[in-house]
């Protein structure tokens, strides 16, 4: 599958409409689909270049939430509630994924260490 791309050029127009299109406060939520319709871009048919772009904004400082509770979606975080609701949802994805990670590698202890199991038959 060919991952979506946008040229450098295109790039700081899409997060100008990103920011245009994305609501403030978490009642003004709007999903990435929607958002990718709004910015014009939805060359892969999902939202993943619309998530990339996201994460840019982010790094860039904007408080960009999301929420997987209606209202569904991206939102620019107003208040403290919002802003400590969005870091305990990742911290809450962090340690599932720490776990999961434990446990993928605990069920492939068969393949990165044969020699310490001893398989009966």
């Amino acid at each position: 599958m060919k991952q979506a791309t946008i040229p450098l050029k295109d790039r700081a127009e899409f997060k100008r409409r990103l920011l245009r299109s994305i609501g403030k406060g978490r009642q003004q939520a709007i999903t990435g689909k929607e958002l990718a319709y709004h910015c014009r871009y939805d060359a892969d048919g999902s939202d993943r270049m619309t998530r990339k772009m996201i994460g840019l904004l982010i790094e860039e400082g904007y408080p960009i939430a999301a929420s997987t509770s209606k209202p569904m979606g991206y939102y620019l975080a107003e208040t403290k509630q919002e802003v400590n609701d969005y870091a305990q949802t990742i911290r809450s994805r962090l340690i599932k994924d720490a776990i999961r990670r434990r446990d993928f590698l605990r069920a492939s202890r068969v393949i990165l260490q044969p020699e310490q199991m001893k398989m009966e038959v």
